[in-house]
């Protein structure tokens, strides 16, 4: 059973949303272009930023027009210096790592008029590569041994300059100078100038169909880029510049809230004086994951050490008195790190920001599936489906939920708000001790989770699936939960899909972009395991960027083994036998791998 979410206490895994940065610097409102990056960087290194959403912890790689390589290590703060004497132009950049806890590669270019200045990679600065490749900026970097000569001073220009263009009025509401260059100009993370400008975008490509959607936080208005082309040029609607700034400084405040609040948990829950000092952060109407504010603090389960830091905004209402923020959270000294967490706050009448919490009695976590299985004869037939996990305790009161969104049925549920809806009436299984909802007449293999295959994939023993026709990156699902009088209740839970599946067909033509292969099981085949004194498995790694190993599972007859596994792992040892006197009768092993917006790729491979 995946996770589920209590985003005060627990973790929450986020769908990839690039946007700005934490920390401290300059106000990125210069109008330098091209501007030196350090006095002690020397003339032939590039220097920057690299950041989303917090500063990146992880590697800088630069790739030269031979395909020469080098990698060096990004700073605490984001910032990065790389050499390239002896390295010829032009030059790509990729920066691999995490920030604010989700998986991040960006990338930037330059050419050799860049050496021994700035060179920023931001999700912008792989936005501007992207629309000069006409794919997502990985594609180019990892195709570059054949040819990146696209990378020339006019295209870096003509780039930067048509999505300056399109973001004008957050930049401007941000103060950012009209000469200020998205891509060479240095600034510092600091929520004022570009920073500012970058906590209220949210960019996500759809890497698959070549499109990349960039949304205004303040106004909730977004504005498709195909990157093929370089003709998209309407930009994101004017916005009230006050309430711009008003935005980036509500995000200072909270920030500051959040160093309370880190402060006073340092050493875990206090008491006295102390907590009521903690209480005083609180809005009185705190909720989350049902729980009330008594509650939540009377607990026993809030670890010491728990900090959240680097929020961004997700929404704000019109009036600027709520915000919904996503932030990093971790937990020293322990495996809780660099995960998302999400919390709502609200500004009381004397201008002072609370926590509300999540304000939702449940939650739904969306899994975009892809699976390819072998079959008896050795070939691999592909499956796909949306598994939706939605779950509220039972003691909140929500005996069933409705679940709506594209592709579902429409139907009729003859509640008020929610009479007909493309859609899926749930409920709890009245045979199992659990807090998730699923489909009260589907397959009970299924009754922990929402299990959805797409319509061409339907198995006959199936009732429910998924039209993907009607499907479309970042459709949005929403559950709202209901008491035994089929009244609402607590707030609607929403999520969306970063992009429909991929067919059968694209995975079946260049599988080794998705999935892992399998390079050696041992014992290979059931007959011999039952003297086998220890299973291993070795296999190979997508060869798409950003995708990462998460999960194994091994069963033989009374085996069964789950583990999570290193994002870069390539092989796995049970470590035993499986202590069989007789042939096994069925065995098999499954390697998952995960991919931005909560895709999955799953390889299944049964022992002859």
């Amino acid at each position: 059973m995946k996770p589920k979410i209590n985003t005060l206490v627990s973790l929450i895994v986020t769908a990839l949303a690039l946007t700005a940065c934490g920390g401290g610097g300059s106000n990125g409102s210069a109008t330098t272009n091209n501007t030196p990056s350090s006095a002690n960087a020397s003339a032939s290194a590039i220097s920057g930023t690299a950041a989303a959403g917090a500063p990146i912890a992880g590697t800088v790689t630069l790739l030269d027009s031979r395909g020469t390589r080098k990698t060096t290590t990004i700073q605490t703060d984001g910032s990065f210096t790389i050499e390239t004497a002896g390295l010829q132009g032009p030059f790509l950049l990729r920066a691999t790592g995490s920030a604010a806890g989700t998986p991040v590669t960006l990338h930037a270019a330059a050419t050799s008029d860049d050496l021994g200045r700035t060179i920023n990679i931001t999700p912008l600065t792989d936005l501007i590569i992207a629309n000069i490749a006409g794919a997502p900026a990985a594609s180019l970097f990892d195709a570059a041994l054949t040819d990146i000569s696209a990378i020339t001073t006019g295209a870096l220009d003509r780039s930067r300059d048509t999505l300056t263009l399109r973001l004008r009025p957050i930049l401007d509401g941000m103060g950012v100078a009209a000469g200020f260059d998205l891509l060479r100009s240095p600034f510092k993370a600091d929520h004022s100038g570009l920073d500012g400008a970058l906590d209220l975008l949210k960019v996500s490509i759809d890497q698959d169909r070549g499109l990349a959607t960039i949304t205004s936080r303040v106004s909730g208005h977004s504005i498709v880029d195909t990157l093929s082309s370089l003709s998209d040029t309407d930009a994101l609607p004017p916005v009230d510049g006050s309430a711009v700034k008003a935005a980036a400084s509500d995000l200072n405040a909270i920030s500051a809230v959040l160093a309370q609040l880190n402060t006073a948990l340092l050493n875990g829950l206090p008491s006295g004086s102390q907590l009521e000092a903690l209480r005083a952060l609180f809005d009185s109407d705190f909720l989350d994951s049902g729980q009330p504010l008594s509650a939540f603090l009377g607990s026993e389960d809030l670890p010491a050490g728990i900090a959240y830091t680097n929020p961004v905004i997700t929404f704000r209402s019109a009036d600027g008195n709520t915000l919904r923020i996503r932030c990093r959270m971790a937990v020293s000294s322990t495996f809780v790190d660099n995960h998302a967490a999400a919390l709502t706050f609200h500004k009381d009448a004397g201008g002072r920001w609370l926590i509300q919490g999540d304000r939702q009695i449940g939650g739904i976590s969306p899994y975009i599936v892809s699976l390819r299985a072998m079959q008896p004869g050795g070939a691999y037939a592909y499956q796909r489906y949306v598994e939706f996990w939605i779950d509220s305790p039972a003691n909140l009161g929500a005996s069933r939920a409705v679940l709506q969104g594209p592709g579902l049925p429409s139907i009729s549920t003859g509640i008020p708000g929610l009479e007909t809806v493309e859609g899926v009436m749930l409920g709890r299984s009245t045979s199992m001790d659990t807090s998730e909802m699923f489909v009260p007449d589907d397959d009970l293999a299924y009754a922990s989770e929402v299990h959805l295959p797409m319509c061409a994939d339907r198995p006959a023993s199936r009732a429910l699936c998924l039209d993907e026709s009607r499907l479309q990156a970042y459709s949005v699902y929403t559950v709202t939960f209901l008491d035994s009088n089929n009244r609402i209740i607590g707030e609607p839970a929403s999520t969306s899909l970063a992009a429909p599946p991929l067919s059968a067909a694209q995975m079946a033509a260049t599988p080794e972009k998705w999935f892992v292969s399998f390079t050696s099981l041992s014992p290979a085949t059931r007959a011999e395991m039952p003297n086998a004194s220890n299973i291993s498995a070795s296999w190979t790694l997508p060869t798409s960027a950003g995708f990462s190993v998460s999960f194994l599972s091994f069963s033989a007859d009374g085996t069964l083994k789950g583990l999570d596994l290193d994002p870069g792992a390539t092989s796995w040892s049970l470590g035993r036998g499986i202590h069989s006197t007789t042939i096994v009768r069925d065995a098999q092993i499954s390697i998952s791998v995960q991919a931005s917006g909560g895709r999955e790729f799953t390889t299944a491979r049964y022992y002859p």
